[in-house]
């Protein structure tokens, strides 16, 4: 699993799939070949697009940050598909507002703080440390892995903005966070690491492509689009730790 040449019969979760990057990630699973659970708030869209999407996709309405919903994603996994070979952690939210603001005399609100980082880290390990009891169960396959496990950080844990202090301590979270999951090789034969989009545009009105002179970010970004949406995103640290030889 260290290099994936199909996914064809895999089964993945995925976190925030009901938009965004998660519904990219899923859309590209099922017309791959693989199987899918949708990991959304219950006010998202995720029953509809599971639906929209066949019997290989199923949706499981979850707050990460619940221990109960995520393992009940899992279960439904299990007992839908037989098996979870990956996750895909893409769920987040922002907040844009900066530390002080002397015209309003208003320091940043540290609940506001403390749910982004909440969502975004502790949400993000609560189905790393569920998802990874669940590969563990799987035969490994020729490379010795069980499962893989992807989580989304940003360019902003290394290149934050004015207003993103909570956002961009998130990130960085996820990025230390990755390297304590599997420093070398593992023995349980899950690998986890971590990509770092640059941005994440929605145009409606247009396609993007590597050649657009529009493209935000390096020549060579990586274009994934979806429906009238594209997603565009520039490869960062793409893997925390060294692959097995």
């Amino acid at each position: 699993m260290a290099n994936i040449r199909s996914v064809k019969g895999m089964v993945g979760l995925v976190t925030g799939g009901a938009s965004g990057l998660g519904r990219a990630t899923v859309e590209r699973l099922i017309s791959q070949g693989a199987s899918a659970v949708i990991l959304d708030l219950p006010s998202s869209d995720g029953h509809k697009l599971a639906a929209s999407l066949g019997e290989r996709c199923a949706f499981a309405p979850t707050d990460v940050t619940s221990e109960s919903d995520v393992k009940s994603a899992v279960d439904l996994a299990r007992e839908k598909y037989g098996k979870v070979d990956l996750a895909v952690n893409c769920a987040g939210i922002a907040v844009a507002v900066k530390t002080y603001n002397f015209k309003k005399d208003l320091p940043h609100s540290l609940e506001d703080f403390t749910r982004v980082i909440t969502v975004n880290i502790a949400g993000t390990f609560n189905v790393i440390r569920l998802a990874v009891g669940e590969m563990g169960k799987n035969e490994p396959d020729a490379d010795g892995h069980r499962g893989c496990i992807i989580n989304t950080a940003s360019v902003a844990a290394f290149d934050g903005q004015v207003g993103q202090a909570a956002y961009s301590a998130s990130k960085g979270g996820i990025v230390g966070n990755d390297s304590s999951h599997c420093p070398g090789p593992c023995t349980n034969g899950d690998s986890c690491c971590h990509h770092c989009p640059r941005s994440v545009l929605h145009a409606p009105a247009c396609r993007i492509t590597r050649e657009s002179s529009e493209l935000p970010g390096k020549a060579g970004a990586l274009s994934l689009t979806s429906g009238r949406s594209s997603r565009v995103c520039t490869p960062c640290h793409c893997d925390s730790r060294k692959p097995h030889d």
